[in-house]
């Protein structure tokens, strides 16, 4: 069984600071991803917490959001799959249909 783990445990992007260490902040960044990652399969069905993280990340990019965003783009290239059975799911079920 799969522990929960509470929402604090995703990255304040408030709180994270660049180094300028590029390479030192890209690991910071990974390290933050697969935190991210243990928390969403904690968290499974999953649900939209990679958006509210984006949001707060400034708008120039560090090592730090950069290390984070190449590790969730390589998890959701191995999810890919995953991503398609939903996507079909939620097309069969109307979830995402107009409307009009």
């Amino acid at each position: 069984m799969k522990k929960a783990i509470r929402k604090a445990a995703l990255p304040d992007w408030t709180k994270v600071k660049a180094t300028g260490d590029y390479a030192a902040d890209c690991r910071t960044g990974a390290a933050l991803a697969l935190e991210f990652l243990e928390f969403q399969e904690a968290n499974e069905p999953g649900g939209a917490f990679l958006a509210p993280i984006i949001a707060k990340m400034p708008r120039v990019l560090s090592g730090v959001e950069i290390g984070f965003l190449e590790i969730v783009s390589f998890a959701a290239g191995a999810g890919a799959q995953r991503a398609r059975e939903i996507v079909k799911f939620w097309e069969s079920s109307e979830i995402l249909t107009d409307a009009a």
